[in-house]
């Protein structure tokens, strides 16, 4: 479909004929296909100072506590598991703008980043707090960047061609009554769960808390409801039995040929500790729990906000979490951790 005339943010585009194809990453589960891997599903184990590059503080990869950049997205570079290059866009808190980092070596991202979105728009009241990235794999719009971003209650949409350069829509593309809900969307994950069909999971907040839905589109741009009932609800296992949010999904095929997608999501029980848990589920079926958290079952940094990318042998888990327990560690940052646990990654490339 052609699209309408945009807003730029930081240079003039039109965004036309966008169909969104994920570059998410995966494990396979078991269930119809018993006995498969999950390895690079989890659970991660942090990375140490000698597997990251620029002198940083393990587990750590973006650490600022003047501008605490969280809740990143991750993007491959090139869509190739054999190489390493990345992109990350995350929220700067005290600002409410997006700011992207790059990493040659999937990890060693530098210290300064660069600003490419921030609130323009009356709807966004003046903060942009979730986004996730995905590339446009068909149509005119090929190769492009698109970002998908929450605020206001409502999720907007910005695409560039470089990744740098983005133009936004000047109204959101989806609303909670667009869907038939009432209360405010957030943390917006957006995936190609087969050809031609892609899924955004979502916070929807309301009175009664927080609970992760679905909603399907055939060409990234036009959403309706997957279903009347959420996907994920606290509840769903003894990780969550408070609240889940900030889901991050990814998708893959399995040995048989079955679409299987994973949702990685915090999780809160009711003792207020909160992990990183995940649940699977095979086409037309169900999210099914993991038995157990994969990331933050320590309880020391309370995780939140997981992004993951997978590679040809391994997989990266980026969160958001507390940077330390002394004073001047007070604050959010950007840990990693990689799965299998007995990975060896590649030497890290400082930036």
């Amino acid at each position: 479909m052609s699209a309408p005339m945009s807003r730029s943010v930081r240079a003039g585009a039109v965004l036309v004929s966008l169909s969104i194809g994920g570059c998410s990453t995966t494990a396979e589960v078991g269930g119809g296909d018993q006995g498969l891997p999950t390895a690079q599903a989890g659970p991660f184990r942090s990375l140490t100072e000698d597997e990251i590059g620029g002198s940083r503080i393990a587990p750590y990869v973006i650490d600022d506590a003047d501008d605490e950049v969280v809740g990143l997205t991750v993007m491959d570079t090139d869509g190739d598991p054999h190489t390493l290059a990345i992109v990350a866009y995350g929220i700067e808190r005290r600002s409410g703008t997006v700011w992207r980092f790059a990493a040659s070596d999937g990890r060693s991202f530098p210290r300064a980043g660069e600003m490419v979105l921030e609130p323009s728009e009356a709807w966004e009241s003046d903060a942009l707090d979730s986004v996730a990235a995905i590339r446009v794999s068909q149509g005119a719009d090929v190769g492009q960047v698109a970002l998908y971003y929450a605020a206001g209650g409502a999720i907007g949409l910005a695409t560039s061609i470089d990744g740098v350069e983005f133009t936004k829509r000047v109204q959101p593309i989806v609303r909670a009554e667009d869907l038939g809900l009432v209360g405010q969307l957030a943390a917006p994950a957006v995936v190609e769960i087969e050809v031609g069909v892609y899924a955004m999971f979502f916070e929807l907040r309301d009175v009664d808390g927080v609970r992760i839905y679905e909603a399907r589109s055939a060409n990234g741009v036009d959403w309706k409801l997957a279903g009347p009932a959420p996907v994920l609800e606290p509840g769903l296992s003894s990780v969550d039995t408070l609240s889940v949010a900030d889901p991050e999904a990814v998708t893959m095929i399995s040995a048989t040929g079955r679409h299987v997608t994973w949702l990685y999501y915090s999780a809160t029980d009711t003792q207020g500790q909160r992990v990183i848990a995940a649940a699977a589920r095979h086409q037309g079926g169900r999210f099914m729990p993991a038995a157990s958290p994969v990331f933050g079952s320590d309880g020391l940094f309370a995780p939140r906000a997981p992004a993951v990318v997978r590679f040809a042998t391994f997989s990266l888990l980026f969160v958001t979490q507390r940077a330390g327990s002394t004073d001047n560690r007070d604050y959010e940052a950007t840990a990693a951790s990689v799965a299998p646990a007995s990975a060896v990654l590649p030497p890290p490339i400082a930036p």
